[in-house]
């Protein structure tokens, strides 16, 4: 909400559309130093789920635990935000195919 920015690097290692995508997570240590978290997204392995829900996406991150560390420093509406632009981006994308 404060347009602050969280610098992280990422591999995609699996993408299973439209079930679920894998990635590597690695915040900066700027980034670290910005929210005083320490171990925030560091050498670790995040799984997002997409599940349809009457029309609905519902996202579930798996560790919970890094979850509950991002909602604590009220990072998931940036996140949230990126899917949300992703979404429109493939949107445009499926008009021109």
């Amino acid at each position: 909400p404060d347009c602050t920015e969280y610098p992280q690097e990422g591999v995609f290692r699996e993408i299973v559309a439209p079930a679920r995508i894998v990635t590597s997570a690695e915040f900066s240590e700027e980034a670290q130093d910005q929210t005083k978290t320490e171990g925030l997204s560091r050498g670790r392995v995040l799984t997002i789920w997409f599940e349809d829900l009457d029309g609905k996406t519902i996202i579930t991150h798996r560790p919970v635990e890094e979850r509950i560390k991002q909602e604590n420093i009220d990072i998931l509406s940036g996140r949230n935000a990126s899917f949300d632009q992703l979404g429109k981006y493939l949107a445009n994308l499926q008009k021109t195919i």
